[in-house]
């Protein structure tokens, strides 16, 4: 069968993100999509033999320079940008230009890049959908802290307790209400009033084991 429809996915290079995006592209082909993703010449993406992988730089080669995070992840971004412009201008000169882009939602500029060559896109969230709900209504203030209830209600949503954060949060909070004193960094000295991390969780406990949301990238179902 021959594969019309074009798509680029373009993931977020670190832990947790590449595998899960890989396995989305891997899904899509199932779908008689033609599917092309990219990494970097370091990277060593495996068992993708219905993806097209296209190397292209992120400004790495060779580099041994120490930098911070921050300018690490804005020579990402300036590199990327250009080596995926030039990547969409090879493709557009091809038998199968993109149509659309599917990109982490950690690089929300790859967007701009594709709508230059007229080409539309969507984020793809590696964590669980219900877990962006919850970080959704925390920032649209839906949910306040500290929490005045057990349990808190979101629209679609089963009721919800402390324990039914994500791991990322919950792993950092869980034993707090029973650690003799916690060390924190600040780049302020403020009161101690302002550092106690106890304040927002008395009364709550442990409620029972948190569980992981099993990986469904495999079994999703859908239609082109």
């Amino acid at each position: 069968m021959e594969r019309k429809t074009h798509i680029l996915v373009i993931p977020y290079p670190v832990q947790g993100h590449i595998n899960p995006t890989l396995q989305f592209s891997k899904r899509l082909a199932t779908k008689g999509a033609r599917v092309s993703t990219i990494r970097n010449s370091m990277q060593a993406l495996q068992g993708a033999s219905s993806v097209n992988i296209e190397i292209i730089s992120d400004g790495s080669e060779g580099d041994e320079t120490v930098e911070s995070l921050i300018a690490t992840v804005d020579r990402f971004k300036d590199v990327v940008s250009q080596s995926l412009a030039e990547y969409i201008e090879k493709l557009n000169s091809s038998k199968y230009p993109p149509k659309f882009i599917v990109y982490d939602c950690a690089l929300p500029w790859v967007l701009d890049v594709a709508r230059k060559y007229g080409i539309d896109g969507a984020p793809f969230y590696t964590q669980s959908c219900a877990v962006n709900v919850v970080y959704y209504h925390f920032k649209k203030g839906t949910v306040r802290l500290p929490l005045e209830e057990p349990t808190v209600s979101l629209p679609s949503m089963p009721k919800l307790a402390i324990n039914d954060l994500s791991s990322l949060l919950f792993n950092q909070i869980k034993f707090l209400p029973t650690s003799t004193e916690p060390f924190s960094g600040s780049i302020f000295q403020l009161p101690r009033s302002k550092m106690d991390l106890f304040q927002l969780f008395q009364g709550v406990g442990t409620r029972g084991k948190f569980t992981i949301p099993l990986n469904i990238y495999l079994s999703l179902t859908f239609d082109l």
